[in-house]
């Protein structure tokens, strides 16, 4: 039979030297294909000088393994890992949350199968928001994938105040919690509360000194309340060496003196924490739950939506309007309202995020409506600190049916 794609070779016998066994599926398969992609596989297919009484050998004297999984929805999937090891890609036609459930399970038969290229693959494809963070911190193994380990801490950390607002974080493995609390970003309301939660968490889990320390050394006591530091002290769970430094170093703030012009050299549980700030990671879909304005105009995905513009979180600006009103501009996709300014040349619309500042990676824009002549065909998107200075972020031309991106 004569094959058009390396695809096809899958569930066919031809030149196949093994076979692998997934539930009641039998798969012959290649050991070149199969052991480039998985360690698993190299191990388990490795040829040997003699063969083992414990190896077993079909009639055409391949090698059979049996991988089965104890969770019958990775045999259910693992004929598309199969199909990627022979060239297809997995990813394709996937978007939204089709996206995410899939990667979720090829993500754990990747990693069980010891695949690091599809483990990559897959882990950016993960798309890790405010949304499902507790997901991730509570299936996936600190130490599953750097990238994707990275992207959880990062996003858990920016949001931990809101993570202790809304969860028991007794869960939280000790190797994620201490990745966490030692973020440069971590976002607490309160020294004092942390200090709390680490207290909790260390009456409910059976921790040598030194993780408990590691943990309470993760507290910025110098930020703390007189009141609270004398709490601290009565509970006698903090040495009373790090708490002296705290005080000390607050009454050197307060009297003006600095001991390093340097923040690096100061230890980091003496330095105020950085202003509070978020990730809103684009998931593919246009006018998601995960963007800037729906953020803002549900307080952070705590309150119902309301027009952020009505409410006066953003200010919308103009020059000139003929047709809608001005929060229509930031109004859901559903209602699918019209507003447009006059005729006029280098016609802009402002949005100024008052207390928020933006470091953009997409944005969407709709337009057009439903007259093809009312769409855009030049536009700039700027950026501006002050709103007198601006910056050309990006710039769209639109000659004929090419689009000119500088």
């Amino acid at each position: 039979k004569e094959m058009t794609t390396f695809t096809e070779y899958v569930h066919d016998d031809t030149y196949s030297d093994a076979v692998l066994v997934v539930s009641d599926q039998h798969y012959p398969v290649h050991r070149l294909v199969v052991c480039k992609h998985s360690n698993y596989l190299q191990r388990v297919l490795r040829k040997r000088k003699k063969k083992r009484k414990k190896d077993k050998y079909d009639e055409f004297d391949r090698k059979v393994v049996d991988i089965t999984f104890a969770t019958e929805e990775y045999n259910h999937h693992f004929e598309t890992i199969l199909r990627y090891m022979y060239g297809e890609n997995v990813l394709q036609g996937l978007n939204g949350q089709d996206c995410f459930e899939e990667c979720q399970v090829l993500l754990a038969v990747a990693q069980q199968l010891d695949m690091p290229l599809l483990v990559d693959l897959l882990a950016e494809a993960l798309h890790v928001t405010w949304k499902n963070i507790v997901y991730f911190l509570e299936t996936i193994p600190h130490s599953s994938n750097e990238y994707l380990c990275n992207k959880i801490v990062n996003i858990a950390a920016r949001y931990f105040d809101v993570l202790m607002d809304n969860y028991d974080l007794g869960f939280l493995s000790y190797d994620w919690l201490i990745l966490i609390l030692e973020h440069p970003h971590l976002n607490v309301k309160e020294e004092y509360s942390l200090y709390q939660l680490i207290k909790t968490y260390i009456e409910h889990n059976k921790l040598s000194k030194s993780r408990r320390n590691a943990l309470f050394g993760c507290i910025r006591y110098s930020n703390c309340k007189y009141e609270n530091i004398a709490k601290i002290i009565d509970e006698n769970l903090v040495s009373d060496q790090v708490l002296a430094e705290a005080v000390l170093h607050r009454i050197k703030l307060l009297k003006g003196i600095h001991q390093s012009e340097n923040e690096d050299d100061i230890p980091l549980r003496l330095c105020k924490r950085r202003a509070h700030s978020r990730i809103l990671e684009y998931t593919g879909t246009n006018f998601s739950e995960n963007g800037v304005i729906y953020y803002i105009s549900t307080q952070g995905g705590q309150t119902e939506w309301k027009n952020a513009s009505l409410t006066g979180k953003i200010k919308l600006t103009v020059p000139s309007l003929e047709k809608g009103k001005i929060h229509h501009l930031v109004g859901p996709d559903h209602e699918n309202k019209e507003c447009w300014t006059t005729d006029t040349p280098s016609s802009w619309i402002s949005i100024d995020l008052r207390k928020y500042r933006l470091i953009p990676s997409h944005y969407t824009l709709k337009h057009g409506g439903k007259s093809q002549s009312d769409c855009l065909r030049n536009w700039v998107l700027q950026g501006s600190e002050d709103g007198q200075e601006w910056t050309n972020l990006r710039r769209y031309m639109i000659i004929s049916s090419i689009t000119i991106i500088v």
